[in-house]
């Protein structure tokens, strides 16, 4: 994995979920989704494209968590304000 790409986190809102997810990538590769359903948060983590394990910064990956969260109990209450992607 290249040291110059980065985790970002995107609001989405799937056809195949009820509520908003976080979508966590590293560059253009989606390395996990921060989702609420069953009422309470779960991680789903995606293998990578290449087969290989991920091997990604802890803080970077801590702080993406930590985004990803706030920013679904900001949106949890306010269906009017999903996000497409």
């Amino acid at each position: 994995m290249s040291d110059q790409q980065e985790l970002s986190v995107v609001l989405a809102s799937p056809r195949d979920r009820n509520a908003l997810v976080a979508q966590i990538n590293w560059g253009w590769a989606q390395f996990a989704e921060l989702n609420q359903e069953g009422g309470e948060l779960q991680l789903e983590v995606y293998p990578p494209v290449t087969g290989d394990a991920w091997n990604l910064p802890y803080e970077a990956v801590m702080n993406a968590l930590t985004q990803a969260a706030r920013l679904l109990a900001g949106k949890a209450g306010n269906p009017a304000s999903k996000d497409t992607k």
